[in-house]
């Protein structure tokens, strides 16, 4: 036509052409490409995960221009070279070419293998995660979605992959190839469309193997620290070996600590750590012999009969003999430190004493202890503590003691002291003035030879009495009085007018005493310590204390204010008019005769309250011991009555609405000028009887205690 010309061109070798149009062959030439066909050889994978997938394909005179056409239609193609091309095909697509934008389709068509798309497959665990260099181990990769391929394995690292023991649904088993010692990711490959990526590790150690142990000896009798070197230790565990830092280092591969329990067998013990082909390291566990450390007392007398107690380390269950002045006695096992028994009668060669040793069979030592003819051993004193200016009598108890001249004692280096021989196991002593701290005692039935026990005597100074609290105490007793001063020692006492008083509790500057009964008057106060007393000017005040009986009224408002009567006995206290405590507030009152007495009720504010209410003296703080209970309530408001108005004959029922209204037996309204009892019907509602009244309006109020009265804002009207 006109517009367009359509020839078939001839064969052309791969090149650039010249195309002339004739007759006027000498006209501009168009320039054409010939190309060499596109060749298909493979393609890559055959398996999909999903509806549709990337397939590599390799091939040769690919072209940027290429196109892939899956079933004749093109599909998204990405050229890597001139030999591979990457195309996304549907599951669907059965047949494929490779083309060229300006040619036809239908071109150097191939057919697609076989394409299947498959589940989710995945790696869960791995088990074990760690093994030997040598490899052999069984290796389980637990998953999912295996069974949807016939040729699964496992790949260890860049390993080629490994063919599995065992394959099913969720698990493989492969075993471990050899590999030097290093964390390799393991992956389960699946026929040719990959392997699995979930980054499970296998850890490959040395062979586990232990040749050196720290100690080579061990005891039988008490649990060892050892440490283990050797290879493959990270995750080690030796029988009858548990974990243990005393080393100080942290268990790698070569190096392991554990604590090793005792054992029954003597001799060399192999350790055989769990898992490892055999072991190298030994120990020779063995008895360790004890070590004795001291015997107490440290003194015996030849008659024998005195108990003694042997410490120290190391002692058998077994060890019921012990060497005591070269005589084997029996003994009792009490613990691997402790033993005990009897000293015997032994004989000091004609001296007055002589040197011994305690000893135990296997013991790597022996303790010294004296032999003596004295027979005089103090175990303990009574009381424990004196005086720095002396007189303190103590009573020294031990023996035996003879009734003798030669019996005497010592404290420290104060003595010899004459002595009361007061039995064979008894002996009395005065302290003589010492400067303050403990001291030893010793002690002879033939001086000039002392002999140390293990009694001490504690030589303190004596308190000091400053002052004391609560002075002023019923004459019936009972009131708790505080002494305060310096050094009290744990056997001072109170003393009121001569008589000593063990106290409830005690501190080094104070004591707490409960007074006795006495007459009216005043009784002197004093501090008692090792029979010594310490006075200062301090005194008890004995007094008839006043005694209540009620209160009225026995309620008000948490406003305070209420004016209160107090009823009793000794109400009035001479020169000082009585108080009201009410809970733990003082408040002032006034004593209307030696019987009644009034106080003004404290405010509390807050909610309601009952307050135990006592009357007794501001001055020092001694209140009666009886009580009555005050009860603080809410105040009242009255907020509207009604009826408004009624008779001036009385009787009318008027019905009082508020708030806060107490059920109180003295409860009552007051209309005018007259009070009238009053029925509570509810904390909301009262209901009073107006009584005869002249022709008016009055107020109207409530109160439940006869003096604080809340009153309505509106008025009630009297009418004829």
């Amino acid at each position: 036509s006109p517009e367009a010309l359509v020839a078939v061109l001839p064969a052309g070798s791969p090149g650039f052409t010249s195309i002339f149009l004739c007759p006027s062959c000498d006209d501009a030439a168009l320039l054409f490409e010939y190309i060499m066909p596109s060749l298909i050889k493979h393609s890559y994978p055959t398996t999909t995960f999903a509806a549709s997938s990337r397939v590599f394909i390799s091939g040769s005179h690919f072209h940027s221009g290429s196109v892939c056409m899956g079933d004749r239609n093109a599909v998204p193609t990405i050229y890597i070279s001139s030999a591979f091309i990457s195309c996304d095909l549907s599951i669907q697509a059965e047949v494929y070419s490779v083309q060229h934008d300006i040619l036809g389709s239908g071109q150097n068509q191939h057919r697609l293998p076989t394409r299947r798309a498959v589940h989710d497959v995945h790696v869960s665990a791995i088990e074990p995660n760690q093994g030997f260099v040598d490899g052999g181990q069984i290796v389980t990769l637990s998953g999912a979605g295996y069974d949807q391929f016939s040729d699964v394995a496992c790949r260890f690292g860049s390993i080629s992959p490994v063919s599995p023991l065992r394959a099913s649904a969720s698990d493989v088993q492969c075993l471990a190839p050899a590999h030097v010692a290093r964390k390799l990711e393991v992956e389960v490959t699946l026929e040719r469309a990959g392997s699995t990526a979930n980054q499970f590790y296998f850890a490959y150690v040395h062979t586990m193997h232990a040749h050196i142990v720290i100690p080579e000896r061990a005891s039988l009798a008490t649990e060892t620290a050892i440490a283990l070197f050797g290879y493959g230790l990270l995750a080690a565990e030796v029988d009858g070996c548990d974990a243990d830092s005393s080393f100080g280092f942290t268990n790698n591969e070569y190096k392991h600590a554990c604590q090793l329990s005792a054992s029954r067998y003597t001799g060399f013990k192999a350790l055989q750590v769990k898992g490892a082909p055999y072991s190298a390291a030994t120990l020779f566990m063995h008895h360790e012999p004890p070590v004795l450390q001291a015997i107490n007392p440290s003194q015996a007398w030849v008659a024998g009969g005195m108990s003694w107690f042997l410490t120290g380390e190391g002692f058998k269950a077994d060890s019921t003999s012990a060497q005591l002045a070269y005589t084997g006695i029996s003994a009792t096992y009490v613990s691997s430190a402790l033993m005990c028994g009897e000293f015997p009668a032994a004989d000091t060669g004609g001296r007055s004493m002589a040197a011994a040793e305690v000893s135990v069979e296997g013991a790597r030592n022996s303790v010294a202890y004296i032999l003596t003819e004295t027979n005089a051993y103090v175990h303990s004193v009574s009381p424990a503590e004196g005086s720095t200016s002396g007189g303190t009598v103590i009573t020294m108890n031990g023996g035996p003691f003879e009734d003798n001249p030669g019996l005497a004692f010592r404290v420290g280096t104060v003595g010899p002291l004459a002595a009361v021989w007061d039995g064979s196991a008894s002996a009395h002593v005065v302290l003589p003035a010492r400067a303050s701290g403990p001291s030893t005692v010793l002690s002879t039935n033939s001086r000039p030879d002392f002999w140390r026990s293990e009694a001490i005597i504690l030589v303190r100074a004596l308190p000091v009495l400053d002052g004391a609290i609560n002075t002023v105490v019923a004459v019936s007793g009972g009131s708790v009085v505080r002494l305060g001063g310096l050094s009290f020692g744990p056997s001072a006492q109170c003393n009121f007018g001569g008589s000593s008083y063990p106290p409830l509790s005690r501190g080094e500057s104070w004591l707490e005493c409960v007074s006795p009964a006495g007459a009216a008057g005043v009784v002197p106060i004093a501090v008692e310590e090792h029979g010594e007393l310490v006075t200062a000017h301090v005194a008890l005040q004995y007094t008839t204390m006043p005694q209540l009986r009620a209160v009225a009224p026995s309620s008000g408002t948490t406003l305070g204010g209420t004016l209160v009567e107090v009823s009793g006995r000794h109400l009035a206290l001479g020169g000082e008019e009585p108080a009201c405590r009410f809970g733990d507030q003082v408040v002032p009152g006034v004593a209307v005769s030696s019987a009644l007495a009034r106080c003004v009720s404290p405010s509390i504010g807050g909610e309601s309250a009952v307050a135990t209410v006592e009357v007794g003296r501001a001055s020092d703080a001694s209140f009666s011991r009886s009580g009555a209970e005050f009860t603080y309530a809410a105040p009242s408001s009255v907020k509207s009555l009604r009826p408004l108005k009624g008779s001036a004959r009385g009787g009318t029922a008027v019905h009082l609405f508020g708030t806060g209204f107490p059920n109180a037996a003295d409860l009552s309204c007051k209309v005018g000028n007259v009070q009238i009892s009053a029925l509570w019907v509810s904390p909301t509602e009262v209901l009073c009887r107006t009584p005869s009244h002249v022709r008016g309006a009055v107020h109207v109020g409530v109160t439940a205690d006869g003096f604080d009265y809340s009153s309505v804002p509106q008025l009630f009207n009297f009418v004829g």
